[in-house]
């Protein structure tokens, strides 16, 4: 279950660059991924201190009727891929 108040981090290891499209992720523990750039935006925003609430308050002028689903959406994928966890 994730709510609003959790706040994520990015998983030790894990790193980003990013690309004309959005960005490219890697670790050692998962092959390659690539993110177009919505999905980047809210991975630039994954610091360790905003909740998945504060993320989605700060994307909510880039045109997602849902943005809080969709961030929460994310977080849930990237949780699962083990390139997110929650603090």
């Amino acid at each position: 279950m994730t709510s609003l108040n959790m706040i994520p981090q990015i998983q030790a290891g894990v790193r980003f660059r990013d690309e004309e499209f959005g960005c490219l992720v890697f670790t050692n523990r998962t092959p390659i991924f690539s993110f177009d750039k919505d999905a980047t935006k809210i991975l630039h925003l994954v610091d360790g201190q905003s909740s998945i609430g504060d993320i989605a308050k700060q994307l909510s002028g880039i045109g997602y009727i849902e943005t809080e689903k969709v961030v929460t959406d994310f977080i849930k994928t990237c949780i699962k891929l083990d390139l997110i966890e929650i603090i």
